[in-house]
């Protein structure tokens, strides 16, 4: 057998992407399997072995797919792609989200707005407007509701309707101006993100911010009608004391919503 025939034989042999790879794999362990099987067909783990020859290819299709939903680049070597430049800009966008997330964790109470901006309009660059959305949030979680709100403000501007972290953003921006205090915008933030997709993105947690919303702003009927209205669409999932320590002057009423303390939001 001559060397370009050996040669041309090791390249249809040998995997040549993530894909191949993983296909090889697949293949070998279900060939030792198969053949282990007629081995211990009379022994009485032999259930076993016949429930992992099943079982072991359904799990890696499965894999496979969310791996294919979630980093489909990832099955893909340097040389499946068009072109060089193609692969070197998936690389060094890779790197630079990185060296972003980086600039994220380095962002704290003293970083001037300026600063945050382009981060947060770097990640937008990305391709990664939850990353950004973070950034709010940490702001937020820190009680600097004025910053968190310019932050989102900002990024309000920049984010699309259709996109699914829009509801994320405008939820954060109705909390945050429960904060400062602002009711009435937070009324109005919270009842759009009711109206995103037919109120598939309103969960329970935003309902009982906007009842604490009209509670403080002195609208009591509109405060029981939010909170029936969380009590009867998830009530019971929520974090009781996590809401308590938020809303303190309802508690009350927050602790009759649910026993369970299941975190969720």
């Amino acid at each position: 057998m001559s060397r370009s025939t050996i040669g041309s034989l090791k390249e249809r042999v040998t995997p040549g992407n993530p894909l191949g790879m993983i296909a090889l794999f697949v293949f070998l362990i279900e060939t030792v399997a198969t053949v282990s099987l007629h081995a211990v067909a009379d022994q009485p783990y032999a259930a076993v072995l016949v429930w992992f020859i099943v079982a072991f290819p359904s799990v890696i299709a499965l894999l496979f797919f969310v791996l294919l939903w979630f980093k489909r680049e990832a099955l893909y070597a340097p040389m499946d792609f068009p072109d060089v430049q193609t692969f070197k800009e998936l690389i060094l966008k890779k790197v630079e989200r990185i060296e972003v997330k980086q600039d994220v964790a380095r962002i704290d109470s003293d970083t001037t707005l300026d600063d945050v901006y382009r981060t947060v309009d770097r990640l937008l660059e990305l391709d990664d407007p939850w990353s950004a959305i973070s950034v709010g949030r940490a702001f937020l979680k820190e009680n600097q509701y004025d910053k968190s709100i310019k932050v989102f403000e900002h990024l309000k501007g920049k984010i699309r309707k259709s996109d699914e972290a829009y509801y994320k953003l405008v939820a954060n921006i109705a909390y945050a101006q429960i904060g400062l205090p602002a009711y009435a915008d937070a009324i109005k933030n919270l009842l759009e993100v009711k109206t995103l997709k037919r109120g598939a993105y309103f969960g329970p947690w935003h309902s009982l911010a906007l009842a604490y919303a009209y509670f403080k702003d002195g609208k009591t009927s509109d405060y029981q009608q939010w909170l029936d209205y969380t009590r009867d669409n998830g009530g019971d999932e929520l974090d009781t004391d996590f809401f308590v320590g938020l809303y303190p002057e309802i508690e009350k009423d927050i602790l009759t919503l649910s026993g369970k303390n299941r975190r969720i939001g």
